[in-house]
């Protein structure tokens, strides 16, 4: 039996840290994880031959897919996005995976259908990042007053924290039409992207506003800015630059537990996962939500913050009657208590801390009770559409000889790894050279990442029985 699972990672620092801790159980269980920057694999795959790759998401390079079937891999998708929000959303799966693993049961059934016939072993896990906001874990982060020390704020007024969530918002017409492409195909049905990128533009312009004025009106509050792990942060950080204020603060290359861990409010973006990941902290939220947002988002995700804010006057009730002081222990109220169980109960499955091992002993006992997957091009043979999506892959790699994609290539090394010789103007954020077009800071991770994680996992469950079992 193979037991080398290889994990793609998308964005570090959202993704790394519960894929390390899923990894770290599985090494217990005496299977043997590895982990990869998305796009990177092909040459840890030639060397590791790992039995198991474990995706993102379902729609991905769909000439790799083909070919590790064909290499006799078994594919799994364990969602980094498991839990959609749009009122219209569909994914296209072409290349269905032999186990995937759902947040929740709606999502499962919505594509059960799509799976039947295929082969794939579907399981409800539930939220897997959920278990390092879960108490059993706290050792593993460092405390409030470290992080605000780090961040050069005083840990004795209230603090304020922002996640952005507007990644789009600073894209060029030509990369707004790269996207749209690649979600026709990556989705069967959804919103117009156009509607999307307008509300995203709404949120970060009023986002700019409210600290802008808050900054002057409420100077006894930190304001703690994060961006979206894939949005420009040259943006937020010429903006935080601009504004001068010492209270006011832009967090980049950290977890979300980190922000989380200072927070005593929260201020989120429409159905951002943060507004859920707050509130599992215990931390009242604040979204920002536009006139569009309900033709957008369904109202059950709309619904779970603390606050809805459409305007400035909103937002400066929800500080006015939340960031007095600092409380002693952060605490949601009885009646906000139970919208969040309700809304863990429907999308997230359970948060108890277990989330990754239940996702640790899924894997495992799916790849000791199942028979190896076959090899050869008999496999695509046996399934006529998978054998016709190959036909047409082929045609168009054979057609790709005679077009030049270095540019693209080039384009794409450059962005991810800036520090790198280059021809693209860059920009030092806290030290790091990001991308002055892309901005993203230190997305993709690199081999060892993953081992300091690790070794926090261990120093925070040592050899409990209840860590391994």
């Amino acid at each position: 039996m193979n037991t080398k699972i290889l994990f793609l990672v998308d964005h570090k620092h959202r993704d790394l840290p519960s894929l390390a801790l899923i990894g770290f159980f599985l090494r217990r269980r005496g299977l043997d994880p590895s982990f990869v920057a998305v796009g990177d694999e092909l040459p840890v795959i030639a060397e590791l031959d790992p039995g198991t790759i474990v995706l993102p998401k379902p729609a991905y390079d769909y000439e790799r897919l083909l070919r590790w079937r064909t290499e006799g891999r078994r594919l799994v998708v364990l969602e980094t996005e498991g839990n959609p929000q749009d009122q219209v959303l569909e994914m296209r799966i072409l290349v269905p995976p032999d186990l995937y693993l759902f947040w929740n049961q709606t999502l499962a059934d919505r594509h059960r259908r799509r799976l039947e016939g295929h082969g794939t072993q579907i399981e409800v896990v539930g939220f897997h990042r959920s278990d390092l906001l879960h108490a059993r874990l706290d050792a593993v982060f460092p405390t409030r007053a470290e992080l605000l020390a780090r961040y050069g704020l005083d840990p004795a007024r209230p603090t304020m924290t922002i996640a952005t969530s507007a990644q789009d918002s600073h894209f060029s017409e030509a990369r707004m039409r790269q996207k749209r492409k690649r979600r026709s195909r990556s989705f069967a049905k959804t919103a117009d992207y156009r509607d999307i990128v307008a509300n995203m533009r709404e949120l970060r312009d009023r986002t700019v506003e409210l600290v802008t004025r808050l900054a002057d009106e409420a100077p006894h509050i930190n304001i703690v800015i994060k961006p979206h792990p894939h949005e420009n942060v040259v943006f937020w950080s010429d903006f935080v630059a601009h504004l001068g204020k010492p209270q006011v603060r832009l967090v980049v290359g950290e977890p979300i537990n980190h922000l989380l861990r200072v927070s005593d409010l929260h201020v989120a973006f429409n159905v951002c996962t943060t507004t859920v990941e707050a509130l599992l902290a215990g931390v009242p939220t604040v979204e920002l939500q536009t006139e569009r947002s309900r033709k957008l988002y369904g109202e059950a995700h709309l619904d779970l913050p603390n606050y809805r804010v459409l305007t400035y006057s909103g937002m400066a009730a929800a500080v006015a009657a939340e960031m007095r002081e600092v409380p002693e222990a952060k605490q949601l109220e009885p009646a906000q208590r139970a919208k969040l169980t309700t809304y863990i109960d429907t999308f997230l499955h359970a948060f108890d801390g277990r989330r990754c091992e239940a996702y640790t002993d899924t894997i495992a006992a799916w790849i000791r009770n199942t028979p190896p997957p076959s090899r050869g091009g008999r496999v695509l043979l046996a399934r006529p559409r998978l054998a016709m999506l190959w036909g047409v892959l082929r045609v168009k790699a054979l057609a790709r000889r005679f077009v030049p994609r270095r540019a693209h290539e080039d384009l794409i090394r450059q962005v991810n790894a800036p520090e790198r010789e280059n021809t693209r103007p860059t920009r030092q954020i806290q030290g790091v050279l990001v991308d002055q077009e892309f901005g993203l800071f230190d997305n993709r991770m690199r081999p060892g990442d993953e081992e300091p994680w690790m070794e926090r996992f261990e120093r925070a469950c040592g050899n409990s029985a209840e860590a391994g079992s």
